[in-house]
This record gives C-alpha cells, sequence and structure tokens, in this order.
C-alpha cells in the first residue's frame, strides 16, 4: 500500500511523509504531490522517507527534480531516510551529497530550521 501525506508544521514547513514503494506505479501518485512544492508559503520542506523500503531511480530523480525547485526558491530540502536500501539508491546515483539526509524527523527539522 501506497501514501503520501503533506502537512504544515506551526513554523510553515512542509512535512511530506511517504509509506510504501516508490515505483513507476507509485510516482503517479508522488509526482504531482512533489511538484507542488514549494509552494510559496512553506519555509522549509522535509520529505519523510523512513517507511519507505524501496526506491527506483526514477523515484531519486524525483527528489533530485524537488531538490532543484527548492534551492531556486531559497527554500531548505533536508531528506529523512531510514533505510539502507534507499539511502543507498541515492549513493549509487551519486547524489546523496546533495542532500541533507537525516535518520529522523527531529534533526531533518532541525537541519532546515538552521539552513534558513
Amino acid at each position: 500500500m501506497f501514501s503520501i501525506t503533506v502537512a504544515h508544521t506551526s513554523t510553515g514547513c512542509a512535512l511530506v511523509t511517504v509509506v510504501g514503494e516508490i515505483d513507476a506505479g507509485s510516482m503517479i501518485e508522488l509526482g504531482p504531490e512533489l511538484e507542488r512544492l514549494p509552494d510559496g508559503v512553506s519555509t522549509a520542506v522535509v520529505v519523510d522517507l523512513s517507511r519507505v523500503p524501496y526506491c527506483s531511480c526514477s523515484g531519486v530523480g524525483m527528489f533530485v527534480e524537488l531538490l532543484s525547485r527548492t534551492r531556486h526558491d531559497g527554500v531548505p530540502l533536508a531528506l529523512v531516510i531510514g533505510t539502507h536500501a534507499v539511502r543507498r539508491a541515492f549513493e549509487v546515483l551519486d547524489v546523496s551529497r546533495l542532500f541533507a539526509i537525516r535518520d529522523d524527523h527531529t534533526s531533518a527539522l532541525s537541519a532546515v530550521r538552521m539552513a534558513a
């Protein structure tokens, strides 16, 4: 089962929570949600992938596109990655160094606050 939710913290951070595998099927749902970000009112974006067991190369590409948009708009972005498989997908494509990757929400929110 795949789901995505977008909420806003009291400090204006868009918190995106993804549950399930990110593959060709789920990207149909995930793509439009990520394309809305940054939304012009969010002070930062945190994407929680801690409950994602698999992320395809195309999925990683969607996060690279999100990073490009957030950088263009001056909005800090952090990813929460809790599984080795997902972290490895970013490493294999040699893009992990581009992101603020954290192990949990608290450190991700702290990272975007400090970058703002």
